[in-house]
């Protein structure tokens, strides 16, 4: 009788630990996803940097060389570069969708799912990387610009430098390894594009290109969409000096409020198929002199 009440009380007392045991790595596990979460956001911010900063840079390019048609391929070149970026944005995006779908699957299908996702990605980040070399192979044939094999060949170990390993799922991880590993992924590729862009601007022969110009920027979830999704964008103003603030935004002649970061926000639900366009105008306010200045710029997005 004293064993069986003894060993009753040691089965509660290693149930109540393993309880609580289960319960601590829930919480280890709930403040890791949390952090996850965190890191996500901090690395889609700076992504959104990086393509700001990359649209800037092209939109200084072409205003420079405007008159100098012998480097009007190099724009070209950039404006192909940025489509390869956000056509892979796109793709991105898709699969960041997808990931957040396949957690209501049992385990053994979000397994699966896991892994063609990781697949599917791995393969769209390797012709990315090829398609983007290729558009300076093919500028390279045009004696114009100066591109030598060692340059490209130097410009490919650099590429290549910035890819540390794929969209891989192993046995333990999580969906939100993933996420975390894809948000990284991103920010590396976004960087490949800065790298390729700032090869390409660089081809001036004997001058330097300053790029100090205020620019409307618009950076959108996806560019194409299925008739009835919802157009998503993030606005801002790139400025190379801080002594002006934005005064006002508008997108098609309508206000947009400011959200709680630095951006400004406009959705549009997609009802008609085609390609549509939206005007970002912002007027900017000088601290010094006062005056308001405005400046605006057209975008586009396709509905499939």
């Amino acid at each position: 009788m004293i064993y069986k009440k003894t060993y009753r009380l040691t089965t509660v007392l290693l149930l109540g630990a393993l309880g609580l045991s289960a319960h601590l790595d829930y919480l280890k596990s709930n403040q890791s996803a949390i952090q996850q979460v965190e890191l996500i956001k901090q690395l889609e911010s700076n992504n959104r940097q990086i393509a700001y900063y990359n649209e800037m840079k092209v939109e200084d390019f072409r205003e420079f060389i405007r008159r100098k048609k012998t480097y009007h391929g190099l724009v070209d070149a950039a404006d192909q570069v940025l489509e390869q970026r956000s056509s892979l944005n796109d793709v991105l995006i898709k699969k960041e969708k997808e990931l957040k779908e396949i957690r209501n699957l049992n385990l053994m299908e979000q397994y699966r799912a896991e892994h063609r996702i990781c697949a599917e990605t791995n393969q769209e980040l390797s012709q990315f990387k090829k398609d983007i070399l290729a558009i300076v192979i093919e500028l390279s044939k045009d004696r114009r610009f100066g591109i030598k094999p060692d340059e490209i060949n130097a410009l490919k170990e650099k590429i290549e430098s910035y890819y540390t390993q794929p969209l891989e799922r192993s046995f333990f991880s999580r969906t939100n390894d993933l996420q975390l590993q894809l948000a990284r992924l991103k920010n590396q590729y976004f960087q490949i594009n800065t790298i390729v862009i700032n090869y390409l601007t660089s081809k001036v022969a004997g001058q330097r290109v300053r790029f100090d110009r205020f620019q409307v920027l618009s950076f959108a979830n996806e560019t194409k969409l299925k008739q009835g999704e919802v157009f998503e964008t993030s606005l801002g103003l790139v400025k190379p000096i801080s002594d002006s603030s934005i005064h006002s935004v508008k997108v098609n002649g309508k206000p947009i409020q400011r959200n709680e970061n630095p951006w400004y926000s406009y959705s549009h639900k997609t009802n008609r198929k085609g390609k549509h366009s939206y005007v970002v105008e912002m007027e900017l306010k000088n601290k010094d002199t006062g005056k308001i200045e405005s400046f605006k710029r057209t975008y586009w997005y396709q509905v499939r």
